[in-house]
């Protein structure tokens, strides 16, 4: 069975550190799909690593959306704003007879969207889907290896910032890499206790992001799985074929 792609908007939603990037990139090549940004922080310029928006320019063949759209000192969408923008690049999206695809961790911004795509007003029907970590991923483990990795891209983002006196930004009071990173700049962490906020940070991020999202109540939860993207792309066709949406 087929349906017409302007028929359904796909939602890929849930906590950080869960692959919603990826496997909503996986899914978007394979359907002629588009990304739409969900996360607050994926908003900002400049903070390409501090953020972890640089996992949405990396080898990708689909096109995005609200990704980077916002200077450092802009102050944040306000919900309606985000609805707004999102909307129109919903728009835009089908016009091209392209699958719109949602994906974010901030539940304020996709829960919103959720709600907005299913008003008696909306053409569209929203398909949520939720990723979530499988029984005994080392969350923890993976979380060290990714601040390894950026380390040094995020203390130059950092140093950046606070040459150019943007310490008062949204994206440096709230961003929960950035906040650490600032204080060993200036001297009041070691390289170590630098680490261990940031690990302690982002699980604790990622543990209240799980929380809010259980509250959805028509979201098909999924298990992450990082080593095979294919698997969770199938398991996404299967959700949409069995609500009606089924794709070619």
């Amino acid at each position: 069975m087929s349906l017409d792609k302007k028929d359904v908007a796909l939602l890929i939603m849930g906590p950080t550190t869960t692959g919603k990037t990826k496997v909503a990139r996986a899914y978007a090549i394979k359907h002629s799909g588009e990304i739409i940004n969900g996360d607050k922080f994926y908003l900002y310029k400049d903070f390409t690593y501090s953020t972890g928006a640089s996992d949405n320019f990396r080898g990708t063949k689909s096109q995005h959306h609200l990704y980077q759209i916002l200077d450092p000192q802009d102050p944040i969408l306000s919900t309606e704003e985000y609805i707004s923008f999102a909307l129109y690049a919903v728009d835009e999206i089908l016009e091209r007879g392209n699958l719109p695809i949602a994906e974010g961790c901030s539940y304020k911004f996709m829960s919103a969207l959720q709600e907005k795509l299913k008003s008696p007003s909306s053409k569209m029907t929203p398909v949520a889907v939720g990723l979530r970590w499988s029984e005994g991923y080392d969350l923890e483990g993976a979380i060290r290896k990714r601040w390894k990795d950026v380390f040094p891209f995020v203390i130059k983002e950092t140093e950046a910032a606070i040459r150019r006196g943007l310490e008062d930004s949204y994206v440096m009071k709230k961003g929960i890499i950035l906040i650490p990173t600032a204080k060993y700049l200036k001297g009041e962490l070691s390289k170590e206790e630098l680490t261990e906020e940031i690990v302690k940070n982002v699980l604790e991020h990622a543990h209240r992001g799980l929380k809010k999202f259980s509250k959805i109540e028509d979201i098909n939860w999924i298990e992450y799985n990082p080593n095979d993207l294919g698997q969770n792309v199938s398991e996404i066709e299967e959700i949409l074929s069995r609500e009606g949406h089924a794709r070619t």
